[in-house]
């Protein structure tokens, strides 16, 4: 018994030394990346049917797209979050998460009014 615990304690005392070591480095990194115009509750709320193309220009800028469709138009608005997550312990593991959400705010317009909005 004596004997299993003194090679346990040297093998967790070897691990201990090698990840102390110049050959042994952890390093740990997040990163967020916006692009895009972000549009949050209160202003999805502000686009209440009715409103006009210079309303929502002040209030969101110009959107990404203008799609023409039958009688009136789409405008979208889209943008991406891009997250990226690395750990690394040199020589031994090394790991990389990147997940990417994209979101977009559209509106509807008939006679150069808004008939509704939704996000996708």
């Amino acid at each position: 018994m004596f004997h299993t615990r003194h090679l346990a304690s040297r093998a967790c005392g070897a691990f201990l030394l090698a990840c102390t070591s110049a050959a042994c480095i952890f390093h740990i990194d997040s990163n967020v990346h916006r692009t895009g115009r972000v549009v949050g509750e209160e202003t999805l709320r502000q686009l209440e049917p009715g409103r006009d193309e210079s309303f929502v220009l002040a209030l969101l800028g110009e959107p990404t797209r203008r799609i023409p469709v039958d009688g009136g138009e789409l405008w979208k608005w889209e943008s991406t979050e891009t997250r990226t997550e690395e750990g690394k312990l040199i020589f031994v593991y090394s790991s990389e998460r990147v997940d990417k959400t994209t979101r977009s705010v559209w509106v509807e317009w008939k006679d150069k009014k808004v008939v509704r909005s939704w996000r996708d």
